[in-house]
């Protein structure tokens, strides 16, 4: 039942201005301005957002944008076609002139800040830009709205990422786009293929050269919504990305969703390490030929795998087969999945039932959740700041404490428990503590895995959570660098550690209150020592 507007409305999970919206443009359409008090909230973040990414795109065309633009042009051989059609901008280096901008829109404050696109300032009172100094790609989603921005900066700067996207917003969450959906799904759709690579720069390249069915994961790992919404357009996939079988825990749990929701996954392969854009600079028929011969992802990982270790040996054999019987545990179609445990009982010279054993033998709970399970563990209602807070940081402490021996040792024992706000993260802040303090913290090196201390959770619903949260961290910090991991850490830690500050002052003062009303002058004076030391206290973030 229902009209063309709610069934757009449901199964886009918008509401009516934005189906609206959607269905206008595919009508070709012109919608006049309505009101602005009309607009509910996220409406008003597309505007803002969509005038915003106006001004960007003009700036890169005026003496301010310069360096940029010839940077596009001459070290990136963009065409002035191309670098209109994706919208690219300049973000110069004044504090507010966005911000400015905005206003003289009769944009207010408030809504600018809902958008994504200024700070408040840290001491007095103000707001200023997010974004200074960075080539600046807008951020649509499948039906064209810009929904939030990625930055990168033209010349590096000390403490600062060399790419910035849109925090978390009511239009931006990563999770749930892909970049240039919007330009690649009807020929997705036309070659039943989509290709998927890291960067903003590869899939314009893509475009550039006419190799139009690519998308940007914009360096994170694939998430179960992206699987989800690439699934509407195709069930086969050809990934050009920087995959490790030992490592890159993000990329590999990313194939795994996609193995699990029956994608059909390849991998290209014969870049010569170089990137899509590098490749594509060269010859586009690299870039060509490197999709029309990609391998089947677990003939990548076999042939990936015995080219590292010496299967003549029994110690090559098990390392060989450590790695690659959980990737076959993933496959949901069993057809698919005797087959690779067939081929691995081959390769490895051993009987069909030893390898079968050992795959019985991986318990349920060492597989990543599935689909269901995922969506049952993300909470549906609205998350509050310190929420996301916590989430972000538990999954970065989760997906790094392995690399950054102090992550785990020093930021995370920081904090107390109730740092964290919602009640999973409390408790998971709760077991790795026991964890850190029952096997970490006794060993001479800090040594972490996350898969052992997830096994190592009882509460199934906990346990899933932790999974989840791993599953975030590859979203949202798919990072190698070492500086960008400290540098989130930071980001992450402050925050939470002042909140939680601001709420024991609030308890202790009211306790004040009630001591000297009491007039108990121990437990006042006791108090008061508290609070002192409460205020002076500052994070030692060296």
């Amino acid at each position: 039942g229902g009209d063309m507007f709610s069934f757009v409305m449901k199964i886009e999970g918008v509401e009516f201005p934005e189906a609206l919206r959607i269905l206008a443009k595919k009508a070709n359409v012109e919608l006049k301005q309505i009101n602005p008090e009309l607009h509910n909230e996220k409406t008003k973040s597309l505007d803002i957002l969509q005038v915003a990414a106006s001004y960007f795109h003009q700036n890169l065309f005026t003496p301010a944008g310069k360096d940029a633009l010839e940077y596009l042009m001459s070290k990136r051989q963009l065409t002035e076609k191309t670098i209109k059609d994706f919208k690219l901008g300049w973000a110069d280096e004044g504090w507010d002139g966005l911000l400015k901008f905005l206003q003289s829109k009769s944009y207010n404050q408030n809504d600018i800040l809902k958008a994504g696109l200024i700070l408040q300032r840290n001491s007095g009172s103000g707001f200023y830009d997010r974004f200074r100094g960075r080539i600046m790609f807008p951020i649509a989603d499948q039906h064209g709205s810009i929904v939030g921005f990625t930055g990168r900066v033209l010349v590096d700067q000390e403490n600062s990422p060399k790419y910035m996207n849109t925090p978390d917003t009511q239009t931006f969450n990563k999770s749930l786009l892909l970049y240039a959906l919007d330009k690649a799904k009807q020929k997705i759709r036309e070659e039943d293929l989509a290709v998927i690579v890291e960067g903003q720069m590869d899939v314009i390249a893509s475009h550039q050269a006419s190799v139009t069915n690519v998308v940007a994961s914009s360096g994170t790992a694939l998430t179960l919504q992206q699987i989800k919404l690439l699934k509407r357009y195709t069930p086969n996939l050809v990934l050009a990305l920087d995959l490790d079988l030992a490592g890159q825990e993000a990329t590999k749990r990313g194939i795994e969703i996609a193995l699990q929701e029956e994608m059909n996954v390849k991998i290209a392969v014969d870049l010569a390490g170089k990137d899509p854009d590098e490749a594509i600079r060269e010859g586009i028929e690299i870039w060509t030929t490197a999709i029309k011969n990609a391998k089947p992802v677990m003939e990548y990982y076999f042939d990936s795998t015995f080219a590292k270790y010496n299967i003549s040996q029994i110690e090559g054999k098990k390392s060989a087969a450590k790695i690659l019987i959980p990737v076959i545990a993933k496959f949901n179609n069993k057809i698919e999945q005797d087959y690779w445990l067939r081929e691995l009982a081959q390769k490895l010279d051993t009987s069909e039932s030893a390898i079968r054993e050992t795959l019985n033998k991986i318990d349920k709970v060492k597989q990543f959740p599935r689909a269901e399970q995922i969506v049952q563990i993300v909470k549906k209602e609205p998350l509050t700041r310190c929420q996301i807070l916590s989430e972000q940081f538990l999954s970065l402490v989760l997906m790094f404490s392995n690399r950054v021996e102090y992550l785990l040792s020093k930021y995370f024992i920081s904090l107390d428990d109730e740092a964290f706000e919602g009640q999973m993260n409390i408790a998971l802040a709760k077991e790795l503590r026991i964890y850190y303090n029952n096997k970490v913290k006794s060993e001479a090196k800090l040594s972490f895995d996350p898969n052992d201390f997830i096994l190592n959770i009882n509460q199934v619903q906990l346990r899933e959570y932790a999974e989840f949260l791993l599953l975030l961290a590859g979203k949202e910090f798919n990072y190698d660098d070492e500086t960008l991991i400290v540098f989130e850490a930071k980001r992450l830690y402050r925050p939470l550690e002042s909140e939680y500050n601001l709420r024991r002052s609030k308890v202790l003062t009211e306790s004040i209150r009630q001591a000297e009303k009491s007039g108990d002058k121990e437990k006042l004076m006791q108090l008061i020592e508290e609070y002192s030391q409460l205020i002076k206290l500052r994070s030692n973030l060296d």
